[in-house]
């Protein structure tokens, strides 16, 4: 929106926080899938509380708010996989599907050409609340639990160059699940996330993808929690937001400043605290959204700006 300064020339209002996008033609569901390309947010997948598995797929344009359904997922309808980006392509890779339960199949989406391409599957053991960051064209995959009952702390690269999958050093601390994680630079962050199976943390890991090597941080200074959300906008993290308990959604959210390597409380979440969400970034805009909390699922999605 712009507006007239009292000289006569222009100004454009700068959102900051979070802004709610009306209108979503998805159904209510949580645990969707979804990445970030430029402008365009693209989503589906997912489950609803009626136990439906959904493979439809959507492009959100944030420059036009205009939504187009694409064609549908062409592999079988699943939900709970983690999603990223890198360059113009984004990916969906394990998740859950009602024939075959947890599942190590990569994806590939090609926003170019709108097609879908299947890759080598995940290497690793099939799991649960594993995380995901991506460095230049490697997406860094792993952590989680298997079976219900063991945390692992296995983490592999995938190279998006020739589409190959190699071991990286395990993490060093307590096995664990229910990390969220971004990366700045060439180093990714591991957030808080569950330790012994069921004690919430507020650890704050680093990754150098040079040295190929852990290292922990000072402690996140808000409560403890697992599955946050985060995502990098302008060489910053941002992180919050979560289970607290398996009762309580948190709507704090958090900026990291890896110049200074200190945490600012910023703007809360204004919408309904939820658990199952996606979230993503394009590196200057992040979004948030879907989920569920209790009997209620959601199908609202909001953009958030940092303050200027």
């Amino acid at each position: 929106m712009s507006c007239g300064d009292d000289d006569g020339s222009m100004s454009i209002d700068v959102p900051e926080g979070w802004v709610n996008i009306l209108d979503i033609p998805l159904e209510e569901r949580y645990a969707p899938s979804s990445f970030m390309i430029g402008d365009d947010i693209y989503i589906g997948l997912g489950s609803n509380l009626d136990g439906k598995l959904f493979k439809d797929w959507w492009v959100y344009s944030t420059e036009n708010d205009t939504w187009e359904q694409l064609g549908d997922f062409p592999g079988e309808a699943r939900f709970d996989a983690l999603s990223f980006r890198i360059g113009a392509k984004g990916y969906v890779c394990m998740g859950r599907t009602e024939t075959a339960g947890r599942i190590n199949e990569l994806w590939e989406f090609d926003s170019q050409t709108r097609a879908w391409l299947k890759l080598d599957d995940f290497p690793g053991t099939a799991r649960s609340a594993p995380t995901v960051f991506v460095i230049g064209d490697r997406a860094y995959i792993g952590s989680g639990i298997a079976n219900g009952i063991t945390s692992l702390n296995d983490f592999y690269a995938f190279n998006s160059t020739n589409n190959l999958w190699s071991s990286i050093p395990d993490y060093t601390g307590i096995a664990s699940y229910g990390f969220t994680s971004f990366a700045i630079g060439d180093n990714g962050y591991l957030m808080a996330g569950v330790i012994n199976n069921d004690e919430r943390t507020n650890r704050h890991i680093i990754y150098n993808s040079n040295t190929g090597t852990w290292n922990d941080l000072p402690s996140f200074p808000g409560t403890e929690r697992l599955e946050g959300i985060g995502f990098t906008i302008d060489g910053k993290g941002y992180f919050g937001l979560g289970s607290i308990d398996n009762n309580t959604a948190s709507t704090d959210f958090w900026v990291y400043d890896p110049s200074s390597t200190t945490w600012q409380e910023t703007t809360s979440f204004t919408g309904e605290p939820r658990f199952s969400t996606t979230h993503g970034s394009n590196g200057k805009v992040g979004y948030f959204g879907f989920g569920l909390r209790g009997n209620s699922q959601y199908n609202d999605l909001y953009l958030f700006y940092p303050d200027n």
